[in-house]
């Protein structure tokens, strides 16, 4: 198109046509958009209860090693946020609302907790390692059934993010076996 120049309203129909009718439009194409809606939807509520135990893990902090754990927390639940933002705004783009009330979240995580209880660094680091699980699942459903590429992505991005929390975790609870051990010793 030359600098300056305005489109017709045909040339405006016609480029509003070939958008509509591209290859690279987005759920329209997928086999099952609710079935994504609803992988979205259990991938937002998964999140919102590992932040909420992770707030309550630190929350609830009263221990050697106080600070450090505390730190790790604090960027999980960064990370943490920023994987729900971005889960919820892939569902936003796919014309569905994103689960948000408290019943909601309770009703589609794939995740447990034990009213009353603290979870610790094992707890959270098992909670990681069951959204990794989930994810995976959801990735192959996205990409192989579904054919819905961008969630897929989205998906791998976050199973990257939870797998370096669980590593983290994993090389303090090493840490803390060998300092209860130390301490069991002496």
């Amino acid at each position: 198109m030359r600098k300056g120049y305005c489109m017709s309203l045909k040339e405006k129909q016609q480029t509003i046509f070939q958008v509509a009718n591209s290859p690279y439009r987005l759920i329209e194409d997928s086999n099952n958009p609710q079935k994504i809606f609803e992988i979205l939807n259990h991938a937002i509520a998964d999140e919102a209860v590992i932040s909420m135990k992770t707030k309550n893990a630190k929350w609830n902090l009263c221990r050697d090693g106080f600070s450090d754990l505390c730190n790790i927390y604090e960027i999980h639940l960064i990370q943490i946020n920023e994987i729900a933002v971005e889960l919820a705004d892939r569902a936003r783009m796919l014309h569905f609302q994103p689960i948000g009330s408290i019943s909601d979240i309770l009703a589609h995580s794939r995740l447990s907790e034990t009213p009353g209880v603290v979870p610790d660094a094992f707890q959270l680091l098992s909670d990681h390692e069951s959204i990794i699980r989930f994810f995976r699942e959801d990735f192959r459903d996205c990409k192989n059934i579904y054919e819905e590429i961008c969630t897929s992505q989205i998906l791998i991005k976050s199973i990257r993010l939870h797998e370096k929390m669980a590593w983290m975790l994993r090389s303090f609870s090493k840490n803390e076996k060998i300092i209860d051990a130390y301490t069991v010793i002496n």
